[in-house]
């Protein structure tokens, strides 16, 4: 199931990169993996994400809570804001790692680009969030896989 994550990361991350945009199919595809990576099987039991579905619900309906007002106010895209959901339902308590490393990259990134043209971003245009969520939860199942 790692694996499948690693893939669903790096998906997103390229797709976001490229396209500026999460594609509605790919959320469904990690939401479907999130939602198998619940069932019981001793092949999947440890890995670290929620093994009980109201776990992974509440994990998602967090991602959902705290990416949907920055939706809202038009600074987050709704792909960014699926993709929280489902990673949050997909790996349950490593969510907040993987927002918090992916929010402190994404403002790096915004920095180097505003010191780069010595003026602030046009209000349109947008940094791919997908891209930086998805490096983060790479980084952090890498660390995890260490760790074991």
């Amino acid at each position: 199931m790692v694996e499948a994550l690693a893939c669903w990361l790096l998906a997103a991350a390229v797709w976001d990169a490229g396209w500026r945009r999460l594609p509605n199919a790919l959320m469904l595809v990690g939401a479907f993996a999130a939602a198998f990576s619940i069932l019981p099987s001793p092949a999947l039991a440890g890995w670290g994400g929620p093994r009980d579905p109201l776990q992974a619900l509440a994990w998602a309906a967090g991602g959902l809570a705290v990416s949907l007002p920055f939706h809202l106010l038009g600074r987050m895209g709704a792909g960014d804001v699926k993709m929280l959901a489902v990673l949050g339902a997909w790996i349950g308590p490593l969510l907040l790692p993987v927002w918090l490393i992916g929010t402190l990259s994404q403002g790096v990134h915004a920095l180097i680009r505003v010191l780069r043209r010595a003026r602030p971003l046009p209000g349109r245009e947008r940094l791919p969030f997908g891209t930086h969520l998805g490096a983060a939860g790479l980084l952090v199942l890498a660390a995890r896989a260490l760790q074991a």
